[in-house]
């Protein structure tokens, strides 16, 4: 603590070039910290389990779902089959709200009566009542509490889409109730038979829900769904939800590596400028340094001093930019921050970062104190002389 003081006027020496130092710290983890919650929301919605395990889905084979489709007539198929209790087609929709191509809204049709039974682990705090509007209002819509308060809806509110997938067309409904369950926070559903009508796509399904009796008859159930359609124009592949949901982790498994390896550039690129710039705060002070050591400090206090400062620096930027990363998304509307307003910088990844930012100093700062530390006095006096 004795020398505390020489530390914070020995950093300050030059404003400018500290300022710059940690704001660039700063930036650096505030892309970081950005990233990281990117790709750990991602997982935690996809990967998130549910309750009811009992869930499995039918989609075409060759493509992912939503992008090729099947016939509405496999319905009543697949319900034969043992150990499915329940099968609901499902398709899919994307739309912006008015003329905002950024504000982006997506979500599913589903049927009422079908999706309430499949679906009671992410529908349950859905009131009774609002179910039965649901099925009883043809243009109703629900929508997830987290969509609700980054578009500003209320309930009972008209709201008008215009459609972007699967046909370029407009579309108004109500919103008759809100769900609060992870998966559909940020979703849309409504009454599949509307969404038809609308788009005319009747007879055709993305995906198919199905719901089985036992979890061990997932085996039998895929085997009998894919080989009923074995070799005909539409084949099929059958998982659970949980395997559906890790094939789509592993599609995106290239973003997030891209987006990981830019976090890793930033912050590699970031300890060379820290590590720059401590370099010629040292170099300047070489005289200083000298003289130090002729009056009786150790180079092990020296290389400690300008560890810390480097350090210090480093933390100073390092945790502004990971506090300022958090407040963003608590502090800006969740609508001007478009399809990214549901994220959340979580406690986890800011105190991340705080420690990545004390990594930063320690690499950027140990070698010039290593160099300073062994300096001799006679051999630096004569190189400023």
């Amino acid at each position: 603590m004795k020398y505390l003081r020489l530390l914070f006027k020995n950093m300050w020496r030059n404003p400018r070039r500290t300022t710059l130092t940690m704001l660039s710290v700063a930036v650096a983890l505030f892309v970081y910290c950005g990233m990281d919650t990117l790709v750990t929301s991602m997982k935690t919605l996809f990967l998130n389990e549910s309750s009811t395990k009992s869930r499995m889905l039918v989609r075409e084979k060759y493509g992912s779902a939503g992008m090729l489709q099947l016939p509405e007539s496999y319905v009543e198929k697949i319900r034969q089959v043992p150990h499915v209790i329940e099968v609901e087609p499902t398709n899919f929709f994307a739309g912006t709200i008015g003329n905002d191509k950024t504000n982006v809204v997506q979500g599913n049709g589903m049927v009422p009566e079908l999706g309430f039974k499949i679906f009671p682990d992410q529908m349950e705090d859905i009131t009774p009542e609002m179910r039965k509007i649901f099925m009883n209002q043809r243009n109703g819509f629900i929508a997830g509490k987290n969509l609700l308060k980054r578009q500003g809806w209320k309930i009972g509110q008209t709201v008008h889409l215009r459609l972007i997938w699967p046909k370029p067309v407009e579309i108004s409904g109500v919103i008759v109730a809100s769900a609060g369950h992870p998966k559909l926070s940020n979703w849309m559903l409504m009454n599949r038979d509307y969404l038809l009508d609308v788009v005319d796509r009747k007879g055709k399904v993305d995906m198919f829900w199905l719901l089985v009796d036992n979890p061990g008859s997932f085996g039998s159930v895929a085997r009998a769904v894919d080989g009923m359609f074995e070799n005909s124009p539409f084949e099929t592949r059958t998982e659970t939800e949980s395997q559906f949901f890790s094939n789509v982790m592993g599609w995106m498994g290239g973003l997030f590596s891209l987006v990981q390896g830019i976090s890793l550039i930033v912050l590699a690129a970031i300890t060379f400028v820290a590590g720059n710039a401590i370099a010629m705060s040292v170099r300047e002070r070489t005289t200083e340094i000298a003289v130090m050591k002729a009056i009786g400090f150790q180079g092990r206090v020296i290389l400690g001093l300008i560890v810390c400062e480097a350090v210090l620096g480093a933390l100073i930027g390092g945790a502004g930019g990971s506090l300022a990363a958090l407040g963003l998304f608590k502090v800006l509307p969740m609508k001007a921050l478009g399809p990214f307003g549901f994220f959340s910088v979580p406690w986890q990844t800011v105190a991340k970062g705080t420690l990545l930012s004390i990594l930063i100093g320690l690499l950027s700062g140990l070698v010039p104190a290593w160099r300073a530390a062994r300096l001799h006095v006679v051999t630096a006096l004569r190189e400023v002389g």
